[in-house]
Formats: structure tokens, C-alpha cells, sequence
């Protein structure tokens, strides 16, 4: 599988070092299931991209707190240690397929026919090994996000968590 082109690797980074502040502040603050529920919907893309067994895992702490199995403090403290590994992850050609199939199934249910054609030709190209359409396929989703008005799943803002 071929490797990741460097402006997307280095996008990623930057996006990477920025989140990694926020969570570290987000971690001293965060004090209720409702802000690690509200932050989970905001970072779940973006664990997945870095660690795909990380969002399982973080899917089944929260059920886990939810269901009252575990206490806040241990969902609190494992959530953000995931998110901290999955931001420090190698970035890995193979998660990306994943990624931004998953995205896209958010994405198609808000865009319009016209806005289906590409992202599915592009797609076709990944799964068939092309990463040349993974650093494309990250600014047509950026683009989709803002023509439809929701947050950017790639790229999240976390303010308002708390």
C-alpha cells in the first residue's frame, strides 16, 4: 500500500498538536458523563484515523459507564488516555480506508445527488489500494461539511464541551 503525501501527513500533525493541547485542558475540566459524551461525538473520527481499536474501546467505556459498570473517574481517565494514544498514533494508510468510508456514510445522508458522484468514484480508487485520493477525499469532505453546515468530523473544534 502506498504511503501518505506529506501535506497530508503534516495536516494531520498540526491538527494533531492542537487537539492534543485542547485535551489536555479538556481533561482537567471535564467533570460529568454528559461533556465526555458531548467530546466523544466531536474526537470520534479523528481516534479513529489513529486508532481504530481505540474507538471501540471508548465506545464500550462509555455504554460501560452509562450502564453504571464503571464510575466517571475510570471511563474520564481511560477516554482521554485513548485519545491521547490514538493522537500520538502512527498515522497508517490502511486506517484510512475505514476512516473516510465512515465518513462518508454521515456525509450521504446530508449532500445531494450532484455531490454523491465524486466522493463515490474516489472511494472506489481507495479501496482499490489508490492513496493518492486520501488527501482529495479529506478537502472535498471539509468542503461537504461547510456546504451542508455541520462540523468538520475530520477536523473538530472542542469548544463548548464544557
Amino acid at each position: 500500500m502506498e504511503k501518505l503525501c506529506d501535506d497530508l501527513q503534516q495536516m494531520i500533525q498540526l491538527r494533531r498538536e492542537r487537539l492534543l493541547l485542547e485535551l489536555k485542558v479538556l481533561e482537567r475540566v471535564v467533570t460529568e458523563g454528559q461533556q465526555l459524551e458531548t467530546l466523544w461525538h466531536k474526537m470520534k473520527f479523528v481516534v479513529l484515523e489513529g486508532d481504530p481499536s481505540g474507538y471501540f474501546r471508548i465506545r464500550t467505556l462509555l455504554n460501560n459507564h452509562r450502564a453504571g459498570v464503571i464510575s466517571f473517574a475510570i471511563a474520564k481517565q481511560n477516554v482521554f488516555g485513548i485519545y491521547f494514544d490514538a493522537m500520538r498514533s502512527e498515522l497508517l494508510p490502511s486506517n484510512m480506508v475505514n476512516l473516510l468510508t465512515h465518513i462518508w456514510g454521515y456525509l450521504k445522508k446530508h449532500v445531494g445527488e450532484a455531490d454523491r458522484d465524486v466522493p463515490i468514484a474516489m472511494l472506489a480508487r481507495l479501496s482499490d489500494g489508490d492513496m493518492s485520493v486520501v488527501k482529495p477525499l479529506y478537502d472535498l469532505f471539509s468542503e461537504l461539511h461547510v456546504k451542508i453546515g455541520k462540523d468538520n468530523l475530520l477536523d473538530p473544534t472542542l469548544q463548548n464541551v464544557v
